[in-house]
């Protein structure tokens, strides 16, 4: 004897245990996925803080708000006890007749009996903190520590990141990091910046190791980005030296990216 606690909800699918419905999308209509009724909104909030001409202070919160979700929503939920004695299906080889997931799926729906509702629902985002340093060692080099910490469902998921970037004169600019989450796994990863005036391109990844190796861990992210900056008015920087402007500093959108970018996906 067991009892299931289960709770599915969505939006713009249908019920996949329910035999009559053949198709997966519950409508066909492209604007549903461009604009609907499942609104929601998020807040970020950062600061740098230039304590002296070396160190540098960054904070962030990222993503505090929520989606309702209102249109073609779903509920199933399971809460009941019962006996389960097996699945009795035909098996692979059996050369008489083809494999038949309507049996499974038929089983499944039967033992935990799913009771339907379309009813609105609120998911909260998985809010996050990043607090951290930034150390000009010299005019072209600079190190960094950041704290990162994700909130979600109840749970807290921390990790800690280490990083170097250095400048190629006025242009180019190279970034590395190692980050370690609460379980022990370990990200490496890199970033480019590239200054071409007044546009700004960059691009990372937040773990190079999958990304050369994919058999290595189960997921890995690229991100390119385009930076327009006006009224410009700092004075440029020698050659060798990381250019006193915008580009040279973490901005807001920079700064996210420096320090918050590494702590999305485990190896």
């Amino acid at each position: 004897t067991a009892s299931s606690d289960i709770l599915f909800q969505t939006a713009g699918l249908t019920d996949i245990f329910d035999e009559n419905e053949s198709d997966v999308l519950a409508t066909t209509d492209p604007f549903y996925y461009i604009a609907n009724q499942n609104l929601g909104f998020a807040l970020d909030i950062g600061a740098l803080i230039q304590a002296n001409d070396q160190l540098r202070i960054l904070a962030s919160i990222r993503d505090i708000g929520s989606i309702s979700w209102d249109e073609y929503t779903l509920q199933q939920e399971s809460r009941k006890d019962f006996q389960f004695d097996g699945l009795n299906v035909r098996p692979f080889d059996d050369e008489n007749d083809d494999f038949d997931f309507e049996v499974i799926r038929d089983s499944i729906t039967d033992l935990f009996d799913f009771q339907k509702s379309e009813v609105s629902f609120q998911t909260e985002l998985p809010t996050s903190f990043t607090a951290g340093a930034l150390i000009d060692l010299n005019p072209s080099l600079n190190v960094g520590i950041a704290l990162h910490s994700e909130f979600y469902q109840g749970s807290m998921n921390p990790a800690i990141s280490f990083h170097a970037q250095k400048a190629f004169g006025r242009v180019l600019h190279l970034g590395g990091f190692t980050a370690m989450r609460d379980k022990g796994t370990f990200n490496l990863g890199l970033n480019v910046n590239l200054n071409l005036g007044p546009v700004q391109l960059y691009a990372l990844t937040d773990n190079i190791v999958t990304l050369i190796d994919p058999t290595s861990g189960q997921n890995t992210s690229i991100r390119l980005g385009l930076n327009l900056l006006l009224f410009n008015k700092h004075k440029k920087a020698k050659d060798g030296e990381a250019p006193p402007t915008p580009e040279s500093q973490p901005q807001p959108e920079e700064g996210k990216e420096l320090f918050d970018n590494r702590f999305q996906n485990e190896p």
